[in-house]
Order: structure tokens, then sequence, then C-alpha cells
């Protein structure tokens, strides 16, 4: 979970939304040999850039898995993109992790 933590804030710090973060698309991967997985993130076709069109907020696009998406994206409020409307989808991912359900 640190991984992926870390690979997000990294997207939002070069100012990328993702916009679709599921489990579908979080992969884990391991070097033959290395004994350690890295998890990478996939599927960027719903990226943002969050200064290419400060008044189109991600809360407008509605892009994304629905199940996967943060209750405040459907609240039609219009503002510049932010980076923390992507952390409620980290919740769903959770309870995919520790109960190994996705839904």
């Amino acid at each position: 979970m640190k991984q992926l933590l870390l690979g997000l804030n990294y997207l939002h710090s070069q100012g990328i939304i993702h916009r679709d973060i599921k489990g579908q698309n979080i992969m884990l991967h391991s070097p033959p040999g290395c004994g350690i997985v890295f998890v990478k993130i996939g599927d960027y076709g719903e990226v943002k850039i969050s200064e290419q069109n400060p008044f189109l907020s991600m809360r407008m696009s509605y892009k994304g898995t629905y199940g996967f998406m943060a209750p405040e994206l459907f609240i039609p409020i219009v503002d510049a993109p932010k980076v923390s409307d992507e952390n409620g989808q980290m919740v769903p991912i959770l309870n995919e992790l520790a109960i190994g359900d996705a839904k």
C-alpha cells in the first residue's frame, strides 16, 4: 500500500490526476532473482493534467470507474482539479486489499 500511495503522490506532484485508481489498474512486478515486489500503476487512459484547463474540474468530468470513485466527485462544483479528489478512490482499494473482494 505504501508503494501505491508513493506512486500516486508522485503523479500528483507532477500535476497528473489518474482518475481511475482501482485494483485492476494496480500491477505487481518482481524482477527475476530480485525477491522484491514493486507496485506499478497502470491504465492512464483517463489521466488529466491539472494545469491543462484550470476551470474544468475533475468533478465535472466524471471519469473513472463508478464503484471506485470518491463520493465528492458527484457534487457539481466548478473549480480547478484537485489531486485530493482522487484520495477517496483509495478507500475501495483498501477494502479490496483487506478482504480480497473486488466489486
